[in-house]
């Protein structure tokens, strides 16, 4: 059973796939104009996060997970929580860290997500977060 990966995996754009493409191309313009609107050690943030989320999102598209587009914005997003980056920040450490084969496509969500086993305590700790701070 794969724990899921509670951030969508980006789509690196390509070729074969112009809509995919213009969504991509939309969500990097997106970021560039949020890190242009900050300070500039927020916007060194948010740069970073931005990569890390990239190599993160990788595995949707090396998947074929259904919603791997979705991938790079939602992983940043959730990884710009101000409560929870320090948790945030050691699971996506930990989630780099990891080869292609820990992860698989979750059925639900369409985007690759973590087997079980491995970055467990991370996420655990980055759900625990949420929970506390995050309330809708």
């Amino acid at each position: 059973m794969a724990w899921v990966l509670f951030v969508a995996c980006a789509r690196e754009p390509s070729r074969e796939t112009s809509g995919d493409q213009t969504q991509a191309v939309a969500a990097s313009a997106s970021v560039a104009a949020s890190v242009s609107a900050v300070s500039p050690s927020r916007a060194t943030f948010l740069k970073a996060l931005a990569r890390d989320c990239e190599g993160i999102c990788a595995h949707s598209f090396e998947l074929k997970c259904s919603h791997a587009v979705d991938c790079k914005l939602n992983c940043i997003a959730m990884g710009s929580i101000a409560a929870c980056q320090p948790e945030f920040s050691a699971f996506y450490r930990c989630l780099l860290a990891q080869p292609a084969d820990h992860f698989s496509c979750d059925a639900d969500d369409g985007v690759a997500a973590i087997n079980e086993g491995f970055c467990d305590q991370e996420q655990q700790a980055s759900l625990h977060c949420m929970e506390q701070n995050v309330h809708p």
